[in-house]
């Protein structure tokens, strides 16, 4: 048994991204959309794999004027999407519902492909880290004391290595418990924080978990058009508790 799974995770290691070796061979413009610390992320990882990028878009609420994103001016979504040239899209966010803004690119005449790259700048299970330490993750997996553990940590290096959580998220794991699972018993006297509030969609739940019975929520949200939104939503939402 302690064989094979020292063989899955030399698999794991020898897993190649089929998207890379596409994009390297498509003559197609490429687009990057999005220009955070997600997109910086892609843009140091594409550079890598000598893939260049022919033009950066954000949502058009998100457009400043005369912004650049290394040396490339950045576009609107909406004014790429209006030439009707056939292209190819990488999403470089991770916020909201950004698996159905694929789905619906990837639905669209003039895109050919919409993609995702897990990356990051700080770390990466890459080939040679999952090799390297196969035998310490192999002890890893037996240490879980689940099969349904054992499985998302297969499925979670497999993500990392292919730079993409799709088999991760097939596993269809209820994330709707992520911040306040059943066993996690909430008083009137809580105080959350919640850092990187978005658009208030965690502070809802929150909300809906206390039945708005609290003593303060402190929320922190660096995009102004997001905190925006979260101050409308407290606004309509209103509620008990503290502010």
């Amino acid at each position: 048994m302690f064989v094979n799974v020292i063989k899955e995770f030399e698999n794991i290691s020898l897993l190649e991204n089929t998207d890379i070796e596409y994009l390297k061979k498509s003559h197609l413009p490429l687009i990057l959309y999005g220009a955070s610390e997600l997109g910086h992320a892609v843009k140091c990882f594409l550079d890598s794999k000598n893939i260049k990028i022919d033009f950066i878009v954000v949502d058009k609420e998100y457009l400043l004027p005369n912004i650049k994103f290394y040396d490339l001016d950045v576009l609107s979504l909406e004014e790429i999407l209006a030439n009707n040239s056939l292209i190819n899209i990488i999403v470089a966010f991770s916020t909201g519902e950004y698996t159905k803004k694929i789905a619906y690119l990837n639905e669209l005449e003039n895109v050919q492909k919409c993609l995702f790259f897990d990356v990051r700048f700080d770390f990466s299970f890459d080939f040679n880290f999952i090799y390297q330490y196969k035998y310490l993750l192999s002890d890893l997996y037996f240490r879980l004391s689940d099969n349904l553990s054992r499985r998302i940590m297969l499925e979670f290096m497999k993500s990392k290595n292919l730079m993409n959580a799709k088999e991760l998220i097939k596993l269809n794991i209820p994330n709707e418990c992520q911040y306040f699972p059943d066993f996690l018993s909430l008083s009137d006297t809580e105080i959350f924080i919640d850092c990187g509030a978005y658009v208030g969609d965690t502070i809802e739940m929150f909300l809906e978990k206390t039945n708005k019975k609290f003593k303060k929520i402190i929320a922190f949200e660096p995009d102004i058009a997001n905190s925006e939104k979260c101050k409308i939503f407290f606004e309509n939402r209103g509620g008990g508790g503290g502010g």
